[in-house]
This record gives C-alpha cells, structure tokens and sequence, in this order.
C-alpha cells in the first residue's frame, strides 16, 4: 500500500482468550523491564510471530511485564521488506536505528471501540499530520482481527499475509512498540530488531502483481462477492471450501474458471455463526491463496 495508511474502524473482531493459546509461536526479540518512557503505561516483554500456511496468515504476539489491558491500549507491529516501491524512513520512538517502510497500527478505547490499520512511513507522516480518519482508505479486505491472552498478558493481531509483504516476498525484519491509544512508550527490543523468513506450503501458490482476489463486503452478514482479476491458470473442478475457526466445514461450492476474471456470488445460512472464516480455493494444481471473512 503505497504512501497511504489504511485503517478500519470500528469494524474489527476482538476476541478475549482466556485458555492457552493453541499456536507455536517463534520469538523474535525480548525487551528489558522498566525501560519506558511513562511507568502507567504498558511496558513490553517479548514479540512473537506464527505464520499459517492453511490460511495464509500472519500473527504477532505482543508479550507485556503488567496485566494486560482492555481499554485505551495500543501496539503497533513496525516492519521493513524488500520493496523498493515503499517509502522508507527512521523509526520514530525509542529504536530510532530503525529504518522501516511498512506498519500496523492498533489501539482500542474499550473492548468494543477502537481501530487497526496498515501504511508505509509515508502514511504514518500524513496521518499524524491530518489526524482525519474519514480521509483514508480502509484497509483491504478487512484482513485484521485482534485479540488478547489474558493468561500471558499478551496482544495478538492477525493479518493476510499478503497484506504485510509484497508479492514472492518471504522474509522481514520487525520490531514492536507499546503504549496507549497510539503513543508509543516502548519498544521491543529497544536496538536491533527481529528477522524472519516465512516458509510456504506447497499448497500456496503466490499472486503475481497482476493477480487479484477480493471480497466484499467483508465483512459480511450472509452474502458477499468474490472477484478474481488477472488470475493465470484459470481451471474448470475449482471449489470453494469454507471453514471455520476450528477446521470444520461451512459451506462448498463447484466453480468453473474459464476466464481470467471471474465473479462469484456466495450466499450462507443465515443463522451462520459470527466469526472468522477461513475461503480456500482447491483443488486447481497450484491452489490460490486462503481468504479470510468475517461474518457479523
């Protein structure tokens, strides 16, 4: 997403955990305790990642010393990828060795309110400039959904993949900072910064630039719209699999590609269950990359 930010408000999922989280994560950097700018606010642990193939993709835990909290809290997720594309610029709190060209943002003002969104340095320079949320563009698909751990005292955000890196791109480098709404108050780790390279499943094929697969609404209640653009390899036995958070079968239905643009009308049960869900597309010989809507 270039020199903009996008943000969705009021639209996420927040999720609260109370049991262990099922997931493996893989530690990229630890912070020391009680190096913050202002000791009332969330001081940082540790930051995680998982990446799922089945879905493609990625989480970031956020770890914290204090309890964690569900009211005007914030943390964002700082990266840079090779993307010669981006805007590239120092980072601008405790780490400021940093170079960065891509953020998520996120904070709430209470378990029902708040905002997540994702820019480049230059997005970052504008919004502070306008402080006008009205005037940016949404972040695609809604690909976000936030929860929290409460027996870590962690934050997890979940993302698309594709949202974060660019196309064929499969490592970044990332740090994390805490604090409240979006005031930074520390970094994790406060020098250096974490690196990983994503290993894909045999069953993702990645898009090229010219490829495209959105749905909207998204989210959605009971009906939604599934366009492909560009897409290479059309095939004629794709089906479309939807499933829910814990692997079980929603919804299936038989398509047939015979074009490189396609729209696919999907309607659900409407007692459907709210939640998160995962789309794939199978069983093409290079299956495209798993979706992700959420049904409210």
């Amino acid at each position: 997403m270039k020199n903009i930010i996008g943000l969705v408000a009021l639209l996420f999922t927040f999720i609260l955990n109370t049991s262990a989280e099922t997931k493996t994560w893989t530690l990229l950097a630890t912070d020391a305790e009680n190096d913050v700018f202002d000791v009332n606010l969330l001081d940082g642990k540790a930051l995680y990642y998982n990446y799922d193939g089945q879905t493609d993709s990625l989480h970031f835990r956020v770890e914290v010393f204090d309890s964690i909290k569900t009211t005007n809290f914030g943390f964002t997720i700082v990266f840079f990828i090779q993307d010669t594309s981006l805007n590239q610029s120092k980072y601008w709190c405790q780490n400021t060795s940093f170079t960065f060209n891509k953020f998520i943002i996120s904070w709430m003002e209470d378990k029902d309110n708040g905002m997540i969104g994702m820019g480049d340095a230059k997005g970052y320079t504008d919004l502070m400039n306008t402080s006008n949320f009205d005037l940016i563009t949404n972040l695609k698909d809604d690909n976000a959904v936030l929860s929290f751990l409460s027996d870590s005292n962690s934050y997890i955000l979940s993302v698309a993949r594709k949202d974060v890196l660019p196309v064929l791109t499969d490592s970044f480098k990332v740090i994390a900072t805490v604090g409240s709404n979006m005031s930074c108050n520390d970094d994790i780790p406060g020098t250096d910064f974490g690196s990983a390279t994503l290993q894909y499943p045999s069953s993702i094929r990645l898009l090229t630039k010219e490829e495209n697969i959105s749905i909207y609404p998204n989210p959605a209640k009971s009906n939604f719209t599934i366009q492909l653009s560009g897409i290479q390899q059309p095939c004629t036995d794709q089906e479309i699999v939807m499933t829910n958070m814990y692997g079980q079968e929603v919804y299936r239905k038989q398509l047939d590609l015979h074009s490189s643009n396609e729209k696919v009308e999907i309607a659900l049960d409407e007692n459907l269950s709210k939640g998160v869900y995962s789309l794939s597309f199978k069983p093409c010989q290079h299956n495209l990359p798993t979706k992700r809507v959420i049904v409210n």
